[in-house]
Formats: structure tokens, C-alpha cells, sequence
């Protein structure tokens, strides 16, 4: 059997409701052959029946027990057989010529990511287009979107890259950017870039949205400060926002020793920003600090989730 010429990995959890859409937009891009891999991340619903229910023989379905959206994407790139690979969400649309416009960018041997534009469409239906740009230094000033949807890249480029980072709970496209931007320059290949907005994305409702998940967002920053912070260096307002939202989000969980600690760093990696020393010096006063940045309120919900 021939392989397909793009492999989609949609990770899911619990969006039964939304990923037949999804899934189907996939299954209608023009000239391209693609096939669809649900990675279910231990869904509790009517997943694996929504699926079953699409009946076509381009898509598969592998699950695993929950352990997050990155795991999902690694299991379904190591189950999926193109060798091209895109990484949609389980809410989100792509265009008829998604596939085709990204995979002609590939053509050229020595492009190993290909990227679009993407609209985002709000709730109350505003949309915003985000497109390609220069993602800066820290990036190598590739001009490109890192997103849900927004790039197809070689399975080579992929697999030498690493893949996903397991339990990474925020900022996972980034991440992996920085590597695979960091790879391309040391094997000679590119990025390449169109301003088309070829993916919809749904930007969901207010306790759905990262930021309100202070544990995921410090954690997700801190990786990354961790594991890039020479890259991020070479841009002092790159590398300060990055400490800042580390900061503000240690802050938020009400361990204040540590948002006090990154937010002196943010102001001193970026001086010119006077947000990090506003920041840094309402961390110096938690009853203050705890009322502007709602720190009860956090813990609350992130016990709920806990519970279940």
C-alpha cells in the first residue's frame, strides 16, 4: 500500500462534540492523499464511537491511558506512515488545500517545515488572522507560525528533532520549534512560509484558555528557560517575557519566593520594560498580590481539576 503523502496527528481528550469536524476537514483536502491518526489521550466519552462512526478507511484510532496532549501527538506520530507530518487540534478546521499548498513548499529537498497562516475565530465570531513572521533571533529569524495546524514537517526532521517532550504542559509547538529551528541550521535546511490562512482555529472559552492554568503555564516556561535559555538570551525581551510569565504564574499558585526570584530576573534581563519591576514589586506584597492576581481563586479551580 502506498503511503500517504501527509500523515495528521490529532490529539484528543474528551472532544467527541467537536473532532468528527475536524477529523472530516482533513479527510476533504484536495489532490493530496493524507491519513488521519486520533491519538484518544483516555478519553471518558463518546470518542471511540465518533470515530468508528466516520467510517473511512484513512483514518486510524490509537489510544493510550491519560497522560497529555504531548504523549497523544508522540503515540500518533509513531503510529502514522507518511512521511510528512501536521499536528492538528481536536477543535480546529483546515482549508480544501491545506495539504497541498504546504506539501508543494516540502518539494524542495532542502525544506524540512513548511508553514501557514491561521485565523483565529473567537467566540463571540471575531476572527484574527495570525501569520508567518520573523520569530527572531532566538529562532534564527526563520519566518514562520509554530501552531495547531500551522505546519506539516518532514518525519526525518521530526524524528531527528526528538518528537514532542512527554508531559510538557504548555507551549509544546514552541518548543519543539526551538529545536527543530536549531537542527535546521546545523543541517543546512529551511523553513518556508505562505500568508495564506489555510487553518481555522476556535479559540475556546475562558476556563479552557492556558492562561488560566497557572501550574501548566509555570511549568511550560520554566521547561523551556530551562532547556533554551541561550537561545532565548539573544533577545533580552524574548528572554524577559518568558521569566515574567514564569514569574507571574509562580505567583498565581502563591509561591511567592520563586515569583519574586523570576521576576527580579525578567527586570533585569529587559530593564526598558517597566511591566517586570511593576510586577516584581507586587510580589513583594502577597496580600496586594494575591487580590490583583486572584491566587484563591487559582487554587480553587486547579483543586477541582485535581479531583476530577
Amino acid at each position: 500500500m502506498t503511503p500517504p503523502a501527509l500523515s495528521v496527528v490529532i490529539p484528543t481528550f474528551n472532544r467527541a462534540r467537536t473532532l468528527e469536524t475536524t477529523v472530516r476537514s482533513v479527510l476533504a483536502q484536495d489532490t493530496v492523499t493524507v491519513e488521519v491518526v486520533v491519538a484518544d489521550d483516555g478519553s471518558t466519552d463518546e470518542t471511540p464511537r465518533v470515530v468508528s462512526a466516520i467510517g473511512d478507511d484513512r483514518v486510524r484510532y490509537v489510544r493510550q491511558d491519560n497522560a497529555g496532549g504531548c504523549a497523544a501527538r508522540n503515540l500518533g506520530a509513531r503510529t502514522a506512515s507518511g512521511s510528512a507530518l501536521a499536528f492538528l487540534d481536536d477543535d480546529d478546521e483546515v482549508a480544501p488545500d491545506w495539504a497541498a499548498r504546504l506539501l508543494a513548499l516540502l518539494r524542495d529537498d532542502a525544506c524540512a517545515v513548511a508553514c501557514c497562516a491561521a485565523a483565529h475565530v473567537a467566540m463571540d465570531g471575531t476572527v484574527v488572522t495570525v501569520r508567518p513572521s520573523d520569530l527572531g533571533a532566538p529562532f534564527d529569524h526563520v519566518r514562520a507560525l509554530f501552531d495547531t495546524g500551522t505546519y506539516v514537517v518532514r518525519r526525518s526532521a521530526f524524528d531527528a528533532a526528538g518528537g514532542f517532550v512527554d508531559g510538557l504542559p504548555a507551549s509544546p509547538h514552541t518548543e519543539l520549534a526551538l529545536r527543530l529551528v536549531g537542527l535546521c541550521a546545523e543541517r543546512g535546511w529551511t523553513v518556508r512560509s505562505i500568508d495564506d490562512a489555510l487553518v481555522i482555529v476556535h479559540d475556546r472559552g475562558a476556563s479552557d484558555r492556558i492562561r488560566n492554568h497557572p501550574t501548566a503555564l509555570y511549568e511550560g516556561a520554566r521547561y523551556i528557560l530551562d532547556h533554551h535559555g541561550d537561545r532565548l538570551r539573544r533577545n533580552p525581551k524574548m528572554f524577559g517575557d518568558y521569566l515574567a510569565i514564569a514569574g507571574v504564574s509562580a505567583a498565581r499558585r502563591g509561591d511567592w519566593g520563586e515569583a519574586r526570584r523570576l521576576l527580579w530576573a525578567a527586570t533585569r534581563a529587559n530593564p526598558g520594560n517597566p511591566k517586570h519591576l511593576g510586577r516584581m514589586l507586587l510580589a513583594l506584597g502577597p496580600v496586594v498580590g494575591g487580590r490583583v492576581w486572584r491566587v484563591e481563586e487559582f487554587r480553587r479551580a486547579e483543586a477541582q481539576r485535581k479531583a476530577g
